[in-house]
């Protein structure tokens, strides 16, 4: 087997020396946008998580308010009473349950995006 020789100028060498340098830059940068990725993750899991736990509240808050409504409501029907009140409250109970209805509707999770596969 033969061996072949190539000599570099010194400018061949500072052209090597350039592009070396070039891949470095971009991997430090693909490294720091690797990282800005993940934080930006984590921080989106968060506000899914808080979202979430505040989207639970909300309908716990509500179904809570339609059944005490409910016993105030049988309780005048019980005594032949009827309020006006109730039935206004009964209305807002109403429209913020369909205005929380659909903002889940408009704004609906992705489905989960499929794992690639294994190496």
């Amino acid at each position: 087997m033969s061996k072949t020789f190539v000599f570099l100028t010194p400018s061949d060498v500072n052209l090597i020396e350039a592009r070396i340098s070039l891949l470095e830059q971009h991997v430090v940068l693909l490294t720091e946008r690797n990282k800005m990725l993940a934080d930006s993750m984590q921080g989106m899991a968060t506000e899914v998580a808080e979202a979430k736990g505040a989207m639970s509240s909300a309908v716990v808050l509500i179904q809570g308010f339609a059944a005490r409504l409910a016993v105030v409501e049988a309780e005048l029907a019980a005594v032949g009473a009827h309020s006006a009140a109730l039935d206004t409250l009964r209305a807002d109970l109403d429209v913020s349950e369909q205005e929380l209805a659909a903002a889940v509707a408009t704004n609906p999770l992705p489905p989960d995006p499929t794992p690639p596969p294994a190496a």
